[in-house]
């Protein structure tokens, strides 16, 4: 395709022929021209860089250059280039990165398959004991107290089961564009109250809240994002007696913190604590689908706010995000 053009690239000033080259390879390919002022006479200098062609498509090509005459003060007035077409080999270099990419994606989603698998097999297996126990002490007629606690562990199983479909759904919702928030007038206090009552366990939850006034948020979707960061540092903090959750007025956001005292997060692992299907893997103890934090970072980024996390290992983490107080002029659909 370039040999048909050549005379007619060759016959255009270098302004009209720097203007065929993509704008995002020209500082690329004016530096590789700055650089013969520097060149030795045997160096040979290289790149690859696109053109646009008669149908308007980029093309790539791989130009190789030397050092072809010198002025008498030893400055390169010419050089002598070389092009070659090289867009089927960018073609192919594309159709095996995309092959490359499709085979790490299946093996992620095989590996989210064994996982989900899992998660859910474990629940459902506690739950189907409980209720099999539940029918013999119901056919017995006896054992209420043991009744109490089956029907108990039964729920909490279901709870759990429950919470891990609506994370893969969530996770489908916001794949496909399809979150949509009821932005509403709410009361934090409220809300930080409701997410308590989400949580099973045993350890103490000191809640610190200074925010006084309303903010516009979709209250049940913060309210999942508050169970979200209580959950997760109750489990990984097996050993500590308390968690702590902080609320404070920051002016035009308020700023919502979940501290922990248990295991910490590895420096190497802190980047990515916040991505889809991400398991930190700290302990086979410690199970999940590795895609609450990722729900939760999409729905505070809907909200117009902010996420983060500080940790160190053996000492316990802190998460925490802001939501604006007011939600002008946003739109509620995404």
């Amino acid at each position: 395709a370039i040999g048909r053009h050549v005379a007619q690239i060759t016959a255009m000033t270098p302004a009209e022929q720097r203007s065929l080259i993509c704008a995002d390879d020209l500082p690329g390919f004016e530096r590789y021209l700055e650089g013969f002022s520097n060149a030795r006479d045997n160096e040979v200098r290289e790149m690859e860089f696109r053109i646009r062609d008669r149908a308007r498509r980029w093309w790539w090509l791989n130009i190789r250059s030397k050092v072809f005459r010198r002025g008498a003060d030893g400055r390169v007035v010419e050089i002598i280039s070389s092009v070659q077409d090289y867009q089927k080999k960018k073609e192919n270099e594309e159709k095996v990165r995309e092959n490359e990419i499709m085979k790490t994606l299946l093996v992620k989603k095989d590996d989210f398959m064994s996982v989900a698998s899992h998660e859910l097999k474990t629940p459902i297996t506690t739950l189907k004991a409980s209720l099999q126990l539940l029918k013999r002490q119901v056919e017995k007629g006896e054992g209420e107290d043991l009744l109490v606690n089956l029907i108990q562990r039964a729920e909490q199983q279901t709870n759990k089961v429950i919470r891990m479909v609506n994370d893969l759904m969530d996770n489908t919702k916001i794949r496909t564009g399809k979150i949509v928030l009821d932005i509403r007038s709410c009361n934090l206090e409220i809300i930080i109250q409701e997410a308590l009552e989400q949580i099973s366990t045993d350890k103490e939850i000191v809640v610190y809240n200074t925010v006084t006034q309303p903010i516009e948020v979709d209250k049940l979707r913060v309210e999942q994002i508050v169970a979200n960061f209580l959950g997760n540092a109750i489990k990984y903090s097996p050993d500590a007696a308390h968690v702590v959750l902080r609320a404070v007025d920051e002016g035009q956001f308020v700023k919502i913190s979940v501290q922990d005292f248990g295991v910490g997060i590895p420096k190497e692992k802190l980047p990515h604590i916040f991505d889809q299907f991400y398991r930190a893997e700290l302990s086979p103890r410690f199970s999940g689908l590795g895609l609450g934090l990722f729900i939760a970072s999409e729905l505070i980024e809907l909200h117009g706010g902010s996420y983060g996390v500080q940790s160190e290992e053996g000492v316990g983490s802190t998460f925490w995000f802001t939501l604006p107080i007011r939600q002008q002029d946003r739109s509620l659909t995404f």
